[in-house]
């Protein structure tokens, strides 16, 4: 069984224990006094609850349940072990918040240079500029979705580095110019 039972009378002493929940309460000092506290509130309100009980290292979903034994109250709780679902949790929340970062910033460009060109857009120069920057926002989004797709494709949590040359100064001059727009909307300036 996954999961732990384990039983205690009206005193508060266990009846009754599973393996899985001898460990998971050996392993969790911590726990036992949360636990009792948990027994007493069931046994003398003779009603169900459901609570979550975190500890540094470990994140147990509790279901504790009255127990009447010889008119006496008692509390039956199943504890489930949940840190690897919390754990989960939080890498798909920070996974969403750094995915949505790497969206928005191309998106950002692309709605920046938009506006440019609806304003200035006759100018040859301004247009050559926007398109340019353009084309590189939209193939960094194309880039993020393509990466997306082969991630959710993935079976396993390998990859592979492949190291390249890059030309910094490229890239630092092609970041400053996605920038400048929405740099110049707050009257800030870049310099390289």
């Amino acid at each position: 069984m996954g999961e732990g039972v384990v039983a205690f009378n009206h005193q508060g002493e266990i009846i009754a224990i599973n393996q899985r929940a001898r460990s998971i309460i050996c392993e969790q000092a911590v726990l036992e006094n949360e636990i009792d506290s948990l027994t007493r509130k069931v046994s003398t309100q003779n009603s169900r609850t459901v609570t979550e009980i975190n500890s540094n290292t470990r994140n147990l979903l509790v279901c504790a349940t009255p127990l009447m034994l010889d008119g006496e109250g008692g509390a039956v709780l199943i504890l489930n072990d949940i840190t690897e679902l919390r754990l989960l949790q939080e890498k798909q929340r920070l996974f969403v918040t750094n995915v949505s970062h790497e969206l928005k910033t191309p998106l950002t460009t692309i709605m920046g240079y938009i506006d440019l060109l609806k304003t200035k857009g006759t100018d040859r120069e301004v247009f050559n500029t926007s398109v340019h920057y353009l084309e590189g926002a939209s193939e960094r989004l194309l880039r993020l979705v393509d990466d997306l797709i082969d991630l959710s494709c993935l079976s396993k949590f390998e990859f592979e580095i492949e190291p390249r040359s890059t030309d910094l100064s490229g890239l630092i001059k092609d970041i400053v110019g996605q920038m400048s727009l929405k740099a110049q909307k707050f009257n800030i300036q870049i310099h390289t």
